[in-house]
């Protein structure tokens, strides 16, 4: 499959979790859509020669939004397992550097642990080039570093705050997409997946604000699908 076809279907597994809860509170179904997301991505990554590349546009660890579907999902193994196999570098001219430097810290923070020398560099960058939107994200990178559960509830609140206005705005644009309007701005997997990063780390936060639903927190009653199971069309199912 092209490289811009897996993109488009992790996209759309994303889209299609989103429904599963808002229309049915399906919360199994739309775990399982996001594993699908990143597992799709995982396979992705794992095969690309970036040698070979013309442009590393596509494979910029900044549009690595299937890292997140992954966290947001419970499925830590794999979202652990994108970090090698996603670029370490920022890509000049193909993505922002404060956009690479919030993924990579992530990244790294879930690889090697908070207090990595990889994660520490990362967040020295990212507190250089930070600003606007990215100061909100800095705001909750620095309190995951610092596994403070207080700060990152404030820094969320100015996260959610900020996307909130991103989202307003998004919405009085006529050339908007409509798909997006109705799933992914309702519903911020971002922000299900940083709360979910702080758990990971051993962080007690219990974040119930616009866009994080507390459906998305409910405990898996099964196992994951087969990892290929991606490759397979959609079936919704009872949750």
């Amino acid at each position: 499959m092209e490289v811009a076809t897996i993109q488009e279907l992790c996209t759309r597994y994303r889209r299609l979790a989103i429904c599963e809860l808002l229309l049915d509170a399906n919360t199994e179904a739309f775990a399982d859509c996001l594993y699908n997301s990143g597992r799709a991505y995982l396979a992705l990554l794992q095969r690309i020669d970036r040698s070979a590349l013309q442009s590393q546009y596509h494979f910029c660890t900044s549009r690595a939004q299937p890292f997140l579907d992954s966290l947001a999902a419970d499925d830590v193994d794999t979202a652990r397992a994108m970090a090698p196999w996603s670029a370490s570098n920022w890509a000049r001219g193909d993505e922002y550097e404060e956009d690479f430097r919030y993924m990579r810290f992530l990244m790294d923070v879930l690889a090697h642990g908070t207090t990595s020398s990889q994660a520490s560099a990362c967040l020295q960058g990212l507190r250089v080039v930070a600003t606007g939107f990215d100061s909100a994200r800095l705001g909750v990178c620095e309190s995951l570093q610092a596994t403070d559960a207080r700060a990152f509830d404030l820094a969320m609140v100015e996260f959610l705050q900020q996307r909130e206005e991103c989202v307003a705005e998004e919405r009085g644009n006529p050339s908007a997409d409509p798909e997006f309007l109705r799933t992914e701005a309702p519903i911020c997997i971002e922000g299900i997946a940083l709360v979910k990063l702080a758990r990971v780390l051993g962080m007690e936060v219990r974040i119930q604000a616009p866009g994080i639903p507390r459906w998305a927190f409910t405990r898996r009653k099964k196992a994951f699908p087969p990892p290929d199971a991606w490759r397979e069309p959609w079936v919704s199912y009872a949750g």
